[in-house]
């Protein structure tokens, strides 16, 4: 178990590291390594995550920090022969295991204007019972000067839950300012494992539906969320275009 990490496939692309994906079976064992670790950071990568962190050195700092970035990205997958696993299946992977062992989480961001962390509390709450939910806020901005006020009411639901610490915290601030706050924040809750969510949350709080499963399986969940959400054009930009060259000229460079 202590070396399921080091027994799963991980590339560098574009000077990011990204582990392969996981089934169910060896998502939880990966998750019961990170608990007994403790301060774990989980990221999923795609496309978006690997461009961005090219031109931002910092967040391509704080992903190689990262103890698991699984592949979230069919992109990846096409190109760089990775297996995925799409955040939301390893997020409900984690969950579950928190479920089967009476685990602690906190849900925290997704838009506060829909309550989305208290609506995927609730939803969570009916399909793992056995889940202990410390606490849940979308009303706390990612931002740094935030950090003590939402680190505040954090430890005041760990007081009122009697939780010295929790298992699991479930941050979905969008890319890149989830994983800043999660670098920032993670260690001084204190947590376990800490995960950038994402979207993931909009999916179990139902204010987002999946993608069809024909989609899902071809790969073009993108093509479904970019039809559901058209603002979300210029971040499939970079995924669909932008990615696929800077991959090939990579390999070009690589192989020279």
């Amino acid at each position: 178990m202590k070396d399921i990490l080091h027994k799963l496939k991980r590339k560098k692309i574009l000077g990011t590291f990204v582990n392969e994906g996981v089934s169910k079976e060896e998502a939880f064992l990966v998750f019961k390594r990170l608990l007994i670790q403790g301060n774990a950071k989980v990221f999923t990568i795609n496309p978006e995550f690997l461009i961005d962190a090219c031109f931002d050195k910092e967040f391509q700092k704080i992903l190689n920090s990262g103890d698991f970035n699984c592949n979230d990205g069919f992109g990846i997958t096409l190109l760089h022969s990775l297996k995925r696993t799409p955040g939301i299946d390893l997020t409900l992977y984690f969950l579950e295991y928190c479920n089967l062992n009476r685990l602690s989480i906190f849900i925290l961001g997704g838009r506060q204007d829909k309550h989305i962390s208290r609506r995927a509390g609730l939803e969570i709450g009916k399909k793992f019972p056995d889940i202990n939910i410390v606490g849940d806020s979308s009303n706390f901005s990612h931002k740094k000067e935030s950090d003590n006020e939402t680190l505040d009411y954090i430890h005041r639901c760990m007081f009122e839950k009697k939780v010295s610490k929790i298992d699991f915290i479930l941050v979905g601030y969008g890319h890149k300012n989830q994983e800043f706050w999660i670098n920032r924040n993670l260690s001084k809750i204190p947590c376990n494992v800490g995960m950038g969510v994402g979207g993931s949350l909009d999916f179990i709080s139902g204010e987002i539906s999946r993608a069809p499963k024909f989609m899902q399986n071809l790969g073009l969940e993108w093509l479904f969320r970019l039809l559901i959400q058209p603002q979300r054009f210029f971040r499939i930009l970079k995924a669909v275009f932008l990615f696929p060259i800077a991959s090939f000229f990579e390999k070009i460079r690589v192989a020279e």
